[in-house]
């Protein structure tokens, strides 16, 4: 695989990334993906942890979009619940999407 792809860092879960060490890194911002990353493909209801996570980069001003090579009703439920701008047909790993 390319090295691109590979993570520099792995977590058990988007809401397990601790925000100090996000700070600590100077991520002043983050891009989502929403797929399997935030919930699984097919819901659309954010888990309380999710939400709470998100809620404590956006205290830390830490700046959050959604991106998803998908779209359409889903996409903006799970937006607005997020309270989060999303970008949909992103055509992710590609740069041009996003």
């Amino acid at each position: 695989m390319l090295k691109i792809f590979c993570p520099d860092f792995r977590f058990d879960s988007i809401a397990s990334i601790p925000v100090e060490w996000l700070k600590k890194q100077q991520v002043e911002r983050v891009i989502l993906d929403v797929d399997n990353t935030l919930l699984p493909r097919d819901e659309v209801q954010l888990d309380a942890d999710v939400l709470n996570w998100l809620e404590l980069l956006r205290k830390n001003e830490i700046e959050i979009v959604l991106l998803s090579n998908n779209g359409g009703e889903r996409l903006r439920k799970i937006s607005e619940a997020a309270q989060i701008e999303a970008v949909s047909w992103a055509v992710k790993p590609m740069p041009w999407g996003f």
